[in-house]
């Protein structure tokens, strides 16, 4: 049975005629609508950019920049007041520790709702997310924080390079340690970790300044150590903040 079936099919196909031309063209239809699917859109880098953008969630941003106006207007207040100087360089330090918690309070957000895990199933990518975010908040921080060291140093006739200290050793310091919260599994998940840790700074710099002699130009060369050893510290934990991501440990972990 299945002899006369083949013959058969060799029968009929030696009586089908076959035009070479539409066979050709065939098969170039078929691979061309295969290297189709196989082809990728890519977007571009300012695409990619400006999507991620939009969509990023601003909260945090929103409340830096509250912030940072609140502060100027009290700045603006003292300066009317005419606020002695060592109490100005206090609230320099003081309100310089708090604003350097805001982006680590920008990626906690991130990953303590999932919504980094979710970024990373979709378009965006979780470590350009990070990074944009570092970009936003870095550029409004330290425009500020200049203007503000400006502003102090000339109404207050402080020297540039130590109200240049006063407002950058608590803002790379606060950043650190809620960076360095936030590097811990219990630090992405639980909120009042990252609240307590940022409760503890600000009660340390009201502490700190209370001290007679921690503002004295004597002890400069302390804070600018302090400054060095922060900035590398900071720079090491955004490493590894990188490394988590790229192995996935801070998705799976939340």
């Amino acid at each position: 049975m299945d002899k006369k079936v083949k013959r058969l099919f060799e029968e009929a196909q030696q009586q089908m005629f076959i035009e070479e031309e539409r066979k050709k063209s065939g098969i170039a239809n078929v691979v061309h609508s295969a290297d189709l699917k196989q082809k990728k859109t890519w977007a571009g880098r300012w695409n990619v950019f400006w999507n991620q953008s939009r969509y990023m969630d601003k909260t945090i941003l929103w409340i830096q920049l509250l912030a940072e106006a609140m502060v100027a207007f009290l700045f603006c207040v003292f300066c009317t007041l005419e606020v002695p100087r060592q109490d100005m360089i206090a609230y320099t330090i003081v309100c310089s520790g708090m604003l350097g918690v805001l982006l680590p309070a920008a990626l906690h957000r991130s990953f303590a709702s999932n919504m980094a895990e979710l970024s990373e199933t979709c378009y965006f990518n979780t470590k350009q997310m990070v990074v944009l975010q570092m970009i936003y908040f870095g550029i409004s921080s330290l425009v500020f924080i200049t203007i503000g060291i400006f502003f102090v140093g000339v109404k207050w006739q402080i020297p540039l390079i130590q109200i240049s200290l006063y407002g950058l050793v608590p803002f790379v310091l606060s950043g650190g340690c809620c960076l360095g919260a936030l590097l811990t599994k219990k630090g992405r998940r639980n909120s009042y970790t990252f609240a307590s840790t940022t409760l503890f700074l600000g009660i340390f710099y009201m502490t700190l300044v209370s001290i007679p002699w921690i503002c004295d130009s004597t002890v400069l060369f302390l804070w600018g150590i302090c400054l060095l050893v922060g900035i590398f510290l900071f720079g090491i934990q955004l490493a590894l903040l990188f490394r988590y991501i790229d192995k996935g440990e801070i998705l799976c972990m939340n």
